[in-house]
């Protein structure tokens, strides 16, 4: 976030929003310290702070990764050409309205019923087994909010890769949209393997140890993949764009430097023509 803040009027960041790379910077960061809370021993505290992190990083990621593709969209099939440029402020709106509906799901499900709270389960498989696991009160009120939650998301990431699909061949700026298609799809990918696992996992003696690793690892996988395939190609291209243009300055210093030697050595010479004559 600092390394794109301070090279922020860079032509190379400035083509990518430099506002949006910040607001998905923010959310990867965030979704990074929910789930870091998730492994941390269940209180109330932990039990709202996870869920209210990682639903406010996911929108402020996935928000603005559809902005950014529907930005691509927009402007490379509008067939009429009435109105190329999209503002920044209006997928901002759609962005923001993303991570509001996020906020007032989520609050739904922390306050309706009571404030949601770490709960001592026992295990239905196994009679003297009980496991910790964050609750709302009422337990079919906290799966359908969860239901609800996971589908808003999935609908949003489905979304995401139909519209990436789409702008799969667009040549944008720096084969942007190549990049958030690799992202949407391994979103999807993420979802359709580790989500099974994670609600099949049971509540028996290992069932803690089998949600944290699928969890863990869909986490991961996703927000590093974002990291690298969304960032890293930037640095790497602004990188190699400040290194050319470091190159190119030194050689007209030494043009400029031998043009200038040449020019003394000359009028030295003639000094001397004129010195010799007199």
């Amino acid at each position: 976030m600092i390394y794109f803040y301070r090279n922020r009027f860079h032509k190379v960041i400035k083509k990518s929003s430099p506002v949006f790379v910040q607001l998905m910077l923010t959310g990867v960061l965030l979704m990074f310290a929910g789930t870091l809370i998730w492994n941390f021993e269940a209180t109330t505290l932990t039990c709202i702070l996870k869920m209210w992190l990682i639903a406010i990083g996911f929108g402020l990621v996935m928000g603005n990764l559809l902005a950014k593709t529907y930005r691509i969209f927009k402007i490379f099939h509008n067939v009429r050409v009435t109105q190329l440029a999209v503002k920044d402020i209006d997928l901002l709106y759609f962005s923001g309205s993303v991570v509001l509906i996020e906020i007032v799901l989520v609050a739904i499900w922390t306050f309706s019923t009571g404030i949601v709270t770490e709960f001592v389960r026992i295990s239905t498989t196994q009679t003297l087994y009980t496991y910790i696991t964050c609750s709302a009160p009422n337990t079919l009120f906290n799966t359908i909010m969860t239901v609800i939650i996971i589908a808003f998301n999935i609908c949003l990431v489905v979304l995401g890769v139909v519209v990436a699909y789409l702008t799969r061949n667009v040549e944008s700026s720096f084969n942007e949209a190549k990049y958030i298609a690799a992202t949407m799809y391994i979103y999807l990918l993420a979802a359709i393997v580790l989500l099974p696992l994670y609600y099949t996992a049971g509540d028996g003696s290992g069932s803690v140890f089998r949600q944290f690793l699928p969890r863990s690892v869909a986490f991961i996988l996703c927000l590093y993949f974002t990291l690298f395939v969304l960032f890293v190609p930037k640095i790497i291209l602004l990188r190699r764009v400040q290194k050319k243009a470091k190159k190119e300055s030194q050689q007209k210093t030494t043009v400029l430097t031998g043009s200038i030697v040449d020019r003394i050595t000359s009028l030295q010479s003639q000094t001397s023509s004129v010195s010799e004559r007199s």
